[in-house]
């Protein structure tokens, strides 16, 4: 590949690329470094000189205060191979937030459903979308789910997107408060998350469980938080296995502090056969 001395001012930026997120300091650290090596990899642009790889290197390099910078001019690729292009070489160059993953996902997913919708007759269009999603991870070297949960969070109100890409909530925490089926009360976890009311992941579940399979305890969760809300978690979740168990389990239960006298008879050190000594004994 021929590599072309470029002035720097006309070179521009692709508005496409995945990457929208520069670390200040990281980008002057990449500058001094420029200053004392030069670029060692040269920038791709396309044949409008439009950035398909290397944005970093380029605003480094205008930082640098360099006036010509190295590039390599490719040709004739579709919109599809550049955002491809792009993704790749950021994911593997620098960690890209799931946020910024979720927009390039898009982007790439509507070229990839076009090929998709030439080749495909009407009878079979419907599950494009899914398919789309399915070729799409394959060729990119992801999962279908974490294509499809990024392209979700891209949907989330800016607050969200935000706190995510500043590590101030997990995106994880997000996808489970999206597992709700009521927009009032999803809405209402979200908010719940955003002012880190749950100590932790278990905490969301639970109470996201509780909710779902008991939409009676909402209101009462949703005005607690913290080891206060664990707490309340711990009582029902108590409250609802007793009350599903038969009667021998229940008299097992009540019988816990005969259990150990119950183990010092068993002769076995192992703890996975008692526990099936005590089953055979409730059956």
């Amino acid at each position: 590949m021929e590599v072309k001395q470029i002035p720097i001012n006309q070179i521009k930026r692709n508005p496409k690329n995945p990457r929208y997120l520069f670390d200040k300091k990281a980008l002057e650290e990449l500058a001094e470094t420029i200053k004392n090596q030069g670029i060692i990899h040269p920038i791709e642009i396309d044949e409008n000189k439009i950035i398909i790889c290397g944005e970093r290197r380029w605003r480094a390099s205008k930082i640098a205060g360099l006036k010509i910078i190295p590039c390599i001019e490719k040709k004739g690729l579709t919109d599809f191979q550049k955002l491809r292009r792009q993704y790749v070489e950021n994911a593997q160059h620098r960690d890209l937030s799931i946020v910024e993953k979720g927009s390039a996902f898009k982007s790439m997913l509507k070229y990839k459903k076009q090929e998709l919708l030439k080749s495909r007759d009407d009878k079979h269009k419907s599950d494009y979308h899914s398919k789309g999603i399915k070729e799409l991870s394959s060729e990119i070297g992801e999962t279908p789910w974490t294509v499809r949960e990024a392209m979700l969070l891209v949907e989330e109100d800016k607050i969200i997107t935000d706190a995510i890409e500043k590590d101030e909530v997990s995106y994880t925490h997000i996808i489970e408060a999206n597992k709700i089926d009521e927009k009032k009360v999803r809405d209402k976890i979200k908010k719940k998350i955003l002012n880190k009311d749950f100590p932790n992941r278990e905490t969301l579940k639970d109470t996201i469980e509780i909710i779902e399979q008991k939409p009676e305890y909402t209101e009462e969760l949703l005005k607690k938080s913290g080891e206060v809300l664990r707490e309340a978690i711990d009582k029902i979740t108590d409250e609802e296995l007793i009350g599903k168990q038969d009667l021998k389990k229940t008299v097992l239960m009540q019988a816990y502090p005969y259990i150990e006298e119950e183990y010092k008879k068993f002769h076995s050190t192992s703890l996975a056969r008692f526990i099936d000594h005590l089953k055979k004994l409730v059956e």
